[in-house]
C-alpha cells in the first residue's frame, strides 16, 4: 500500500535564555577583537547551524538577497533572531 509523505515543518521555536540576552547585551557593548568572540558563543548559544553565519542581522538593513532564495531565508531568520534578544532584553 503507497503511503504519501508530508513534509514536517521541523523550524524549531527559539527559546530565548538568559545567557543569550547577557551575550547579545555584550556583543553590541563591544568592540571588535572582543565581539567576535561573544559573537561565536553566542552563536553556540542560539544552537545555529554552521551555515548560518551569520547568525544575526540587524533588523533595520534591507535584505540584499533575491526574495524566495535561500540566502533570503537565512537572512529573514537571523533578523527574527536579533528582534527576539531586542524584545528580551
Amino acid at each position: 500500500m503507497p503511503t504519501i509523505r508530508k513534509p514536517v515543518n521541523r523550524e524549531a521555536n527559539l527559546s530565548i535564555t538568559p545567557r543569550m540576552v547577557e551575550l547579545f547585551q555584550k556583543w553590541l557593548a563591544t568592540e571588535y577583537p572582543r565581539q567576535r568572540k561573544l559573537y561565536c558563543e553566542l552563536h553556540d548559544a542560539l544552537k545555529a547551524k554552521p551555515w548560518e553565519w551569520p547568525c544575526l542581522e540587524d533588523p533595520e538593513q534591507p535584505n540584499p538577497h533575491p526574495p524566495g532564495s535561500h540566502n533570503a531565508e537565512l537572512f529573514a531568520r537571523a533578523q527574527a533572531r536579533w528582534r527576539a534578544l531586542a524584545a528580551a532584553a
